[in-house]
């Protein structure tokens, strides 16, 4: 853990090994003590933490576990994941004993930001439940991001159907070009990304470019031991 200086405010930065403890350890306390004592001891955490990876994915954390599994790959595996500080709060007397102090302290939007190799990318994280046609997708980036938001941050859009649900990429697509059409706001990046019958990770880029990314899948506990042997 760290601190950084960043728009002239100060971030709280984490490894993602520590952000995975962190999160896990809101269950149990051994998980607290390796993350806040020797963040380099994991041998007990990963026996836990490979049975865990699944059940928490979906928890109310959820910006911090899409931030893990959907974001790390695609950064230096020295990346940093940083959040905000309130402007009330003292360095000196920050006191991280599990989740919840940690969420005391920190301040959003964004819900992330990714500090890598000297510069800073910031994320704000969406999941959208909603029907999967061109229409609703577009009324909901239209309403969640592009009005709802006055500064320009990346955005990730996790699609979280029904299982074994059919997607078209026609509406990907389509999407892409009625935000080029209709959008006259400087947004940064616009990505969605879903699983793909549990075979495959799919990022679509449809903001400033329409782009398809296809990568393999892992299931969440697989994703934890993975981050915790590296």
């Amino acid at each position: 853990m760290k601190f950084l200086k960043h728009k002239q405010k100060i971030l709280i930065c984490f490894t993602v090994q520590e952000l995975t403890v962190l999160l896990l350890s809101k269950h149990f306390k051994i998980l607290v003590n390796l993350a806040l004592n020797n963040i380099n001891n994991l041998e007990k955490a990963k026996i836990i933490a490979c049975q865990l990876g699944e059940k928490f994915a979906n928890s109310k954390n959820y910006e911090l576990w899409t931030g893990i599994f959907y974001l790390y790959d695609d950064f230096e595996k020295n990346c940093y994941f940083c959040f905000y500080l309130k402007d009330n709060i003292e360095i000196n007397k920050i006191l991280i004993r599990n989740l919840d102090d940690f969420e005391k302290i920190k301040e959003d939007p964004p819900d992330i930001v990714i500090y890598n190799e000297g510069k800073f990318a910031e994320f704000e994280l969406k999941r959208y439940r909603g029907n999967l046609n061109e229409k609703d997708l577009y009324d909901f980036i239209e309403k969640k991001i592009i009005k709802h938001y006055s500064k320009s941050y990346n955005f990730l859009i996790l699609l979280q159907p029904k299982p074994w649900t059919k997607l078209s990429y026609e509406i990907f697509k389509k999407t892409y070009e009625k935000i080029k059409k209709n959008s006259s706001k400087n947004l940064e990046k616009i990505v969605i990304s879903f699983n793909q019958s549990n075979k495959e990770i799919i990022y679509v880029s449809i903001y400033p470019k329409l782009i398809f990314i296809k990568k393999k899948f892992l299931k969440g506990s697989d994703k934890i031991k993975e981050i915790l042997n590296r």
